[in-house]
């Protein structure tokens, strides 16, 4: 998520396999208030990333 659209030619992504840690993740928004665009766009792939199934482990 975070490299997409990212060139780099010293920096790499390797996919995590088996890391054996999970987290829970918690979105809060106030009430009546309105997010930033930014914040907008980041709440966008948060969802998106994690209402997607899981990416099959690399072997």
């Amino acid at each position: 998520m975070v490299m997409a659209g990212m060139a780099s030619r010293r920096l790499v992504a390797r996919p995590l396999t088996d890391p054996g840690l999970t987290r829970r993740l918690v979105l809060l928004e106030r009430r009546g208030a309105t997010l930033s665009p930014a914040a907008e766009v980041l709440k966008g792939m948060l969802v998106d990333t994690l209402r997607s199934p899981a990416l099959p482990a690399a072997g």
